[in-house]
């Protein structure tokens, strides 16, 4: 199994962020709130591009402004589609696992 760890850790603030109704600058109001700094145009970045990596300061604090452990942030296994385990031959849509 090809696990990208930063794919599935931009899928899973993408999950985060949807499942409370935030929009992108919401989130990263949140973060300038808490003392972080991530901009809105990075945000987009890293749920879009798979290439724009995630940096471990910017998983930390998207975890603060979650209210989630860190590791439950950076942790394919998270995901609700596939539990880090698609077939084989396939990559998962919501998190970037590769089977």
């Amino acid at each position: 199994m090809n696990i990208d760890i930063s794919r599935a850790t931009a899928a899973n603030i993408r999950r985060f962020r949807r499942q409370r109704g935030w929009t992108v600058q919401h989130l990263a109001s949140v973060i300038l709130g808490l003392g972080g700094c991530v901009t809105g145009h990075s945000i987009a970045q890293i749920e879009t591009k798979p290439r724009h990596r995630v940096t471990i300061d910017q998983a930390v604090w998207f975890a603060r402004a979650f209210g989630v452990p860190i590791t439950l942030l950076v942790d394919p296994t998270s995901c609700e589609r596939c539990k880090g385990m698609p077939p084989a031959g396939f990559t998962c849509n919501d998190c970037g696992v590769a089977g």
